[in-house]
């Protein structure tokens, strides 16, 4: 921006006839080194960004169920009123209580035991479609945040894939521009050491959660380059609530149709954050 300025400054000058040599007092400040601020947020995004084997990014479609286990007293309902405000915030539907869960945020002191007692029949995990070996290998992670993401093939239109032999797909159109399937998530199981909650407000445990729910992301525990709620267990003074690039990469994320190829989702998220994080 300062270079962009300084050089339609020197060239209205050279226009006007300008001067035959630069004022004293006058001090040129920036980097010039300093890579296009879009490039960095396309960095940052493609670094976090888990992409599905075609390029695309997976996101939620259907209306969200948000389950919430771990919490004394009434607090339960209050993080996951928070991660519903959230959903909704980034474009998407909630379901009212009562529903059958598809996104489930667990609080634990002893998080395998949680979990296997999480994936018996009836269980919460199992009615995301957690399978008992998702939740070994969930389990087995690094902690303490343990996020399991399920997702499913669909056609543009959203149509599942039959169940013939072999399986079909109805696709009703075609096009030279969007691909004929999508990825969607169906079914989100987020499961966070007690111990790591500690110290941490409500808002931050429910906005993190909510994140992690509603993008597929790789390891939260890489380093960032803009504040965001991601850091929440590595920060010594993490942001309160979302940031404006974590919200911006939920509405690039949830803007426009599903079946989007990767790059056009990528381009999405980096305009959305370019637009709410100018500095």
């Amino acid at each position: 921006m300062l270079r962009g300025i300084a050089l339609g400054a020197i060239c209205a000058m050279l226009l006007a006839g300008g001067v035959a040599r630069a004022q004293e007092g006058i001090t040129v400040t920036g980097n010039p080194d300093r890579p296009e601020r879009k490039e960095i947020l396309k960095a940052l995004t493609r670094g976090i960004a888990r992409k599905e084997e075609d390029g695309q990014l997976a996101r939620f479609d259907d209306n969200l169920c948000i389950v919430v286990s771990g919490f004394s007293g009434p607090y339960n309902d209050v993080v996951a009123g928070r991660m519903a405000d959230d959903a909704i915030s980034a474009g998407l539907h909630v379901e009212k209580p009562g529903c059958r869960p598809n996104v489930v945020l667990l609080i634990t002191d002893n998080v395998s035991q949680e979990l296997r007692y999480l994936g018996r029949d009836g269980g919460p995990a199992a009615s995301v479609g957690l399978l008992d070996k998702d939740l070994r290998d969930l389990a087995e992670g690094p902690g303490p945040a343990y996020v399991v993401t399920m997702t499913e093939l669909r056609s543009r239109d959203g149509n599942h894939l039959g169940g013939g032999r072999p399986p079909v797909m109805i696709v009703n159109d075609s096009s030279i521009i969007n691909p004929p399937t999508r990825h969607d998530i169906v079914g989100v199981l987020v499961a966070l050491e007690s111990s790591a909650a500690m110290g941490k407000s409500l808002r931050q445990l429910a906005d993190y959660a909510a994140l992690r729910a509603m993008a597929r992301l790789k390891d939260s525990t890489m380093t960032m380059g803009e504040p965001s709620i991601l850091t929440l267990f590595q920060d010594k003074a993490p942001v309160a609530e979302l940031s404006a690039y974590d919200r911006a990469y939920l509405k690039g994320l949830y803007r426009g149709s599903a079946a989007m190829t990767g790059r056009a989702q990528m381009h999405e998220i980096v305009a959305q954050a370019v637009r709410s994080t100018a500095p």
